[in-house]
């Protein structure tokens, strides 16, 4: 071999994910999934997905960082399955499949029983409303082709004994479906791979117990963790301005206001015999997650504590959060608050809700990087 000769090596180049899902965001951000999930789990989704959708890799740091936490949050996996991650205009955005949805339910012990289906031209079906309300579905299988979808309906027993339901017509789905900002950029770039396109009776599933949930009696926790889902067209949660000064307002009544449009119906799909059947959901175990460094208070349990801990395990300090806080009005007077015990209860439950901490993690995020 001549001496002289030279070999070069080629070292595959970090992608944005390589940069996002480090060794030490993910152990911080461990101690936030449920205990029934494996942090590896949602990780190796991720990477999966990027194989799968090589768009996922031109998304911005900070979205993919959102979806991210909404996993862990959630213990979903985005695998198709329970939830899916949809490439959009540079932005991924994460859509829980009904699968996911029937899960967060089951888990949280809030409701008994959950069964959810589409009604086919040849099953039986009747429903009536007021007094000895009823719902009956008899599906006819013993014909291959059940003919074209009808309805789709949501149908559950509280813990309490107490049983509700709600109907939504193809027409209803559909016009979800039409404002589903990932399905509308599926439809003007001919792409085939979106939820609504593989799925649609997962899909109208989903759609009929989130339309049902707003009457249920479910906790303010549950619901909002069905509103984190990026299915439909939303208001941007917040703005945040490292120079501008916000009015002072509440974080989370800003992004719990925003509201869910959609246009144009159009026909539903015909009989899919391929559905999946759903899985039985897992009890939740309580996780108390390690502290790291001074503790904001005694009780682990805590808003304060919980904040502390997500702040933390992202990279974040408490005088970010403080510098955040004060200059958007969601944490007033935050200079004068010395440690994170002193963050006022409610403030520290708003903020380290599932729907508001990840708008709160991309505006440090967004501010820190201004200062490099």
């Amino acid at each position: 071999m001549n001496p002289n000769t030279q070999t070069s090596v080629q070292t595959r180049q970090p992608t944005v994910l390589d940069k996002v899902l480090t060794p030490t965001y993910i152990e911080g951000s461990s101690r936030q999934v449920p205990s029934h999930v494996k942090i590896d789990r949602i990780v190796t989704a991720f990477r999966a997905c990027a194989m799968d959708k090589p768009g996922l890799l031109q998304c911005t740091p900070d979205s993919i960082r959102i979806a991210f936490i909404r996993c862990v949050q959630s213990g979903l996996i985005p695998d198709g399955r329970q939830a899916h991650l949809i490439p959009y205009n540079g932005v991924v955005k994460l859509q829980y499949d009904f699968k996911g949805i029937a899960d967060l339910v089951r888990r949280s012990g809030e409701v008994k029983t959950i069964h959810c289906d589409v009604v086919y031209e040849a099953d039986e079906f009747e429903f009536s409303f007021g007094d000895g309300q009823r719902l009956l579905h008899k599906p006819n299988t013993r014909t291959k082709n059940r003919g074209q979808i009808w309805e789709a309906y949501s149908y559950v027993i509280l813990k309490d004994g107490t049983s509700d339901f709600e109907v939504l017509t193809v027409d209803e789905v559909n016009k979800v479906r039409d404002g589903s900002q990932g399905y509308q950029s599926a439809v003007r770039k001919k792409q085939t791979d979106n939820p609504w396109m593989l799925h649609w009776n997962e899909m109208a599933k989903k759609t009929a117990f989130k339309r049902h949930s707003k009457w249920l009696p479910l906790s303010a926790d549950l619901k909002d963790k069905m509103i984190d889902d990026d299915d439909g067209p939303q208001e941007s949660p917040i703005e945040v301005s490292s120079h501008i000064p916000r009015a002072k307002s509440s974080l989370v009544e800003t992004v719990d206001n925003g509201n869910v449009t959609a246009e144009a119906p159009s026909n539903g799909p015909t009989d899919d015999p391929k559905q999946a059947a759903d899985e039985p959901g897992e009890k939740e175990a309580v996780v108390t997650p390690p502290a790291k460094g001074k503790l904001s208070t005694e009780t682990p349990e805590s808003p304060q504590f919980k904040l502390q801990q997500a702040i933390e395990a992202a990279g974040f300090t408490f005088a970010d959060l403080m510098a955040f806080g004060e200059q958007t009005g969601n944490i007033p007077d935050g200079s004068s608050h010395a440690d994170w015990k002193e963050i006022p209860r409610e403030i520290a439950t708003r903020l380290s809700g599932p729907r508001a901490l990840p708008v709160v993690l991309k505006a440090l995020g967004e501010a820190k990087e201004r200062l490099i």
